[in-house]
């Protein structure tokens, strides 16, 4: 269950700033700060010394005293949001996630002042020192959906955008819609040609997210930067890691056609022409596309092999720009392909000769 509360911005300099830039979505994350708490400490892990090296607080009783904006969060997708209708809500703390502090807090363990200070600070090492008063929240209470940006669904943009060509994903008159993978491109992170799939499910194992009653494809934003779920969760284990720990800033209907993966549907200003990285997961053998990560970069690392089997893939096939614009990665990507194959039908040949050499040492030896 999240924390949430509404926030009231004060009338003074460093509030009007502190609102700017929550409104540009340019900073802010939060840290809250516990009075009251009564916790236990768990060693995990020690050095060589025997030193404590991991340890993990769980808190089972604190108070909600105060909270502070900061460039950089201190649990999960915590945030302040800006509303549609000017208003702002403050995502403060999900209980039963772990904090990047080595701290979990158990459901139903926190209560809260109520109105409490909300402060403000662009540093982050010593951000609570430095922070200033700049409003307040207000009208603490528990909520179970997950963190959702200021997103305005429009339904009729859920259908195919008919591209004329490989597209970059944009907002476009309102409408989001670009590809989110082009077919035969080879990631340059990977060691061999892994090209984007297909779904055999025709992407139904995708369209699971449901905002304002409509169901769709999620993009969500990290807000460390190009972060994906672990690899080694299923599907239904990284859905709720992504509900957990990014924010929602699009929903979108996704097809296949002559390009790639395309992409159709609304979005937030934030991603507008960020990169889409795919996440897939096995479902009955099959890698399915579960949704989208809006990225910085076009490249991080993408697959993880267990067995010989493929059970997740990530970031395969971006697509860099509009068009021919910019063709360096394609470039990369298609001359990636044909070492590999070249590589393919030289090995055998290789192996043809050191086997050549190694009859004709023996031959050799035994005369």
């Amino acid at each position: 269950m999240w924390i949430v509360a509404d926030v009231i911005y004060d009338s003074d300099e460093e509030a009007r700033e502190a609102e700017r830039l929550v409104r540009e979505n340019k900073l802010a994350a939060l840290s809250v700060s516990l009075a009251d708490v009564t916790s236990r400490l768990s060693v995990l892990d020690v050095d060589a010394d025997g030193n404590p090296a991991d340890w993990l607080e769980e808190v089972s009783k604190g108070e909600i005293v105060a909270v502070t904006q900061l460039p950089v969060p201190a649990q999960g997708a915590t945030r302040i949001v800006a509303n549609p209708d000017g208003t702002y809500t403050a995502w403060m703390v999900e209980e039963g996630m772990r904090t990047s502090d080595r701290r979990i807090i158990d459901p139903g363990a926190l209560t809260w002042r109520d109105p409490a200070p909300l402060t403000f600070s662009d540093r982050e090492g010593d951000a609570h020192e430095t922070a200033v008063f700049v409003g307040n929240l207000a009208n603490f209470r528990r909520v179970a959906t997950a963190l959702v940006a200021a997103l305005e669904i429009v339904p009729g943009f859920l259908g195919d955008p008919m591209l004329p060509a490989v597209t970059r994903p944009r907002l476009r008159d309102g409408r989001y819609c670009g590809h989110g993978a082009q077919w035969g491109t080879c990631h340059l992170a990977f060691s061999g040609c892994v090209t984007p799939p297909g779904s055999a499910s025709h992407y139904a194992h995708a369209r699971w997210k449901e905002v304002d009653g409509v169901h769709g494809v999620p993009v969500y934003l990290h807000p460390k930067g190009d972060v994906h779920a672990p690899l080694d969760l299923s599907l239904e284990e990284a859905r709720t890691w992504y509900d957990a720990h990014c924010s929602l800033e699009g929903l979108v209907e996704v097809g296949e056609d002559t390009f790639g993966i395309w992409t159709s549907g609304s979005a937030t200003a934030e991603i507008d022409g960020m990169f889409l990285s795919g996440d897939w997961r096995s479902v009955d053998g099959a890698l399915e596309l579960m949704g989208f990560l809006a990225c910085d970069r076009p490249a991080f690392p993408l697959a993880l092999v267990a067995s010989d089997v493929q059970t997740a893939l990530v970031a395969a096939g971006m697509v860099t720009e509009d068009g021919p614009e910019d063709p360096t990665l394609e470039i990369l990507s298609l001359l990636k392909r044909e070492v590999v194959a070249l590589r393919r039908e030289v090995a055998p040949l290789l192996l043809d000769r050191e086997a050549d050499l190694l009859l004709a040492g023996m031959s050799t030896s035994t005369v």
